[in-house]
């Protein structure tokens, strides 16, 4: 696993020295990230709320933890700087659907830097992300409150713009936490995508996305394996310097764990508008 983070993030650096054509334009989607940066004089701002919820676990059922599994809530997700045409600094929440999914497990550490690269072929994108928190007790000597945690994340992505947009990713994670000194279990995370989006008029697309997550968690002696399968209807609408993501029917999200003996299972289907993204454009 060490040396697939060492290369990924290696071919991340070589990029950042290939020159080539810019991709531009809006560099997210609600479920997986596109294969562009913003421009280099630009700063955007993304805006999220994601309400959804997934009985994924009782009490007792696991070492991993007990409760639900949430996605996301109404947050200011990231402040997005170009620094040139081609690479892009993003402040706040990591790249991936991993980043929106909060499980009784791993690191809650979804915050940091990411460092986005795109141009050097067009429709192709890269990123590194990583961040970390600690937090001290203020009682000299009492390590109960102490708590750390760290979380990276590493994806490339491609977009083909023809008579329909046409987008695909694949990202890594890997996160780690501790309370008062003792070691939570370490997760990993691969993440695939997919996005096929049609230009109803200039301003609305709309279009079919594909989420498929896989998350180890090593609880020993067992490991504990997370699926996460979202089908999803969405649609982007652009106005001026405005920008709305919105997921108007989750087709099926479901939540799978396997844990030992344990193989359960959780599902849902919402139709309406669960998650939304507000871009501004300064």
């Amino acid at each position: 696993m060490k040396k697939l983070m060492f290369v990924l993030a290696a071919a991340l650096i070589v990029s950042l020295f290939i020159a080539g054509p810019s991709f531009a334009g809006p560099s997210r989607a609600l479920i997986q990230e596109m294969g562009s940066v913003i421009g280099g004089e630009e700063v955007n701002v993304d805006v999220d709320w994601v309400g959804q919820g997934l009985n994924v676990m009782a009490s007792g059922d696991t070492t991993v933890g007990a409760g639900n599994a949430t996605v996301g809530d109404i947050v200011l997700s990231s402040v997005n700087v170009g620094l040139t045409d081609k690479l892009e600094l993003r402040i706040g929440r990591l790249p991936g659907f991993r980043s929106y999914l909060t499980l009784p497990a791993g690191s809650n550490n979804n915050y940091g830097l990411t460092l986005k690269t795109a141009g050097f072929v067009p429709g192709l994108g890269v990123w590194l992300g990583y961040g970390s928190s600690s937090l001290e007790d203020i009682t000299s000597g009492d390590s109960a409150g102490d708590r750390k945690g760290s979380s990276m994340r590493v994806g490339v992505a491609y977009t083909w713009a023809g008579p329909v947009i046409v987008n695909g990713s694949i990202g890594f994670g890997s996160d780690a936490a501790s309370t008062a000194g003792v070691d939570a279990p370490d997760t990993s995370t691969i993440e695939a995508a997919a996005a096929v989006l049609y230009p109803l008029r200039e301003t609305l697309l709309v279009g079919l996305e594909l989420h498929y997550a896989t998350i180890g968690i090593d609880t020993k002696p067992d490991k504990t394996d997370l699926t996460v399968f979202v089908p999803a209807l969405g649609a982007r609408a652009v106005a001026g310097n405005w920008t709305i993501d919105a997921v108007v029917a989750l087709v099926g999200a479901s939540v799978g764990v396997e844990s030992g003996a344990l193989d359960e299972s959780a599902s849902a289907t919402v139709i309406g508008v669960p998650n939304v993204r507000v871009n501004y454009k300064f």
